[in-house]
């Protein structure tokens, strides 16, 4: 299993959110996807974090090379301060004092 966390700064954060419901809704639909949830900085409206839960790194990494992610990211560009940044992550399991891959 593999998290995607992607860092946004917002210009307007009202109208990157329903942006994001866009990308959230297509997302579901591709092979692989397990879940999203997007988090809004307490501090600043415009620090949004948006994670989500794939299969493998294969699966999301067609998602977001795929011509339909390019054009909803051509919107999402439009309402950032700056270029988003993307991060991922695996899962690890701790067992008898040593850490173990779950891949």
């Amino acid at each position: 299993m593999v998290r995607v966390l992607i860092y946004h700064k917002a210009k307007d954060p009202e109208k990157l959110m329903a942006v994001i419901r866009d990308v959230r809704n297509e997302a579901m639909k591709r092979r692989g996807y397990i879940t999203g949830e997007t988090l809004v900085s307490t501090d600043d409206p415009a620090d949004v974090i948006v994670i989500t839960t794939w299969q493998t790194l294969k699966d999301w990494e067609a998602w977001d090379t795929s011509d339909q992610r390019q054009e909803l990211n051509k919107k999402i560009n439009l309402l950032l301060e700056e270029p988003y940044v993307v991060r991922t992550y695996q899962h690890y399991l701790v067992r008898e004092d040593r850490v173990w891959s779950t891949m």
